[in-house]
């Protein structure tokens, strides 16, 4: 009829519409950074040290979305003697990215498909969420103490030593030698917890469960570390003999990696106990696979011009 439907358009009392994305998001994001360096030196030695704090605390009104990031570079350089000099660079990375198990994606899908006639909560008690027009209630998949969560952690090290002897005895000859050592450590963990939503019994007086998941609550964990080592060795001529202009370079060169990956999934039957993978209620899946590599390269160029020619 007309007056029920200009008591919607009016927000008459018991008539009053959901604004979904209002609950779910807010209107902005925050972002922050923040950066510090120091360098100096002298004729001897010479350094630069820079540290970087980045964090976004994303679009949920849960906050359980977010980013963060810690960044910490290095570089010294120093003139060991006359003829000998070292250059020692390091690059530390650590950064966490969380959100709820369900994904951005499916909470803004619901904060769109959940109906302006539909009410957040069972009986007005915001302790009691209650279900939606195809289940898709973005206030219970934007809390990740509901539904679960995904969260992604990488710390990195790359680093670099060498060391540049200029010999004496002979003009334009030189000799480097750089060995560096990088390491990643990623982390991955997926929460999909059993949970229930609410339904109210006015004539009972009671709150109702509906349970999602039930019995096909799981949680995955995924973990890799891969560690590199290369050594690059340069023997260099560069002279020039009246006219004629001599450049020699030879390198030698040696990768390593070794990866170990483990991939593991657990089942939680009845209820859910903690987001550790031995107290899931069935191990379905736990694997590994480690891998190693290696290789050596041999690299020689010779140049030679006569009157820049």
């Amino acid at each position: 009829s007309k007056e029920y439907v200009d008591n919607w358009v009016t927000g008459a009392p018991g008539f009053e519409s959901t604004d979904w994305y209002d609950l779910t998001m807010k209107d902005r994001s925050n972002f922050q950074q923040y950066n510090a360096s120091v360098n100096g030196g002298s004729d001897k030695i010479t350094y630069y040290m820079g540290f970087e704090h980045m964090r976004e605390n994303g679009l949920l009104k849960s906050g359980d979305m977010g980013y963060q990031r810690f960044n910490l570079r290095s570089n010294v350089t120093a003139k060991l003697t006359d003829n000998l000099e070292s250059q020692l660079l390091l690059g530390v990375r650590h950064s966490t990215r969380t959100q709820p198990g369900a994904g951005f994606f499916s909470i803004f899908k619901g904060t769109r498909v959940s109906l302006p006639t539909d009410y957040p909560y069972a009986n007005g008690n915001p302790e009691y969420i209650r279900p939606t027009y195809l289940d898709q209630n973005p206030l219970a998949l934007a809390d990740r103490d509901i539904t679960g969560y995904s969260e992604d952690r990488t710390q990195s090290l790359q680093s670099s030593f060498s060391l540049k002897y200029t010999a004496p005895f002979l003009e334009g000859l030189s000799f480097k030698g750089v060995f560096s050592y990088d390491l990643n450590n990623f982390q991955n963990k997926n929460l999909n917890k059993p949970y229930s939503l609410y339904n109210y019994d006015s004539i009972a007086d009671r709150y109702v469960p509906v349970k999602y998941r039930d019995g096909s609550g799981s949680m995955s964990q995924r973990a890799r570390l891969n560690q590199y080592l290369t050594f690059q060795g340069y023997v260099n001529f560069d002279r020039k003999f009246g006219k004629h202009k001599v450049g020699t370079v030879l390198v030698y060169e040696i990768n390593t990696l070794n990866r170990e990956d483990f991939n593991g999934r657990g089942i939680y039957g009845d209820f859910y106990t903690t987001d550790v993978l031995e107290f899931a209620t069935d191990q379905e899946f736990v694997g590994s696979s480690p891998r190693q590599e290696a290789d050596i390269s041999y690299i020689g160029r010779l140049n030679y011009s006569y009157a820049d020619k």
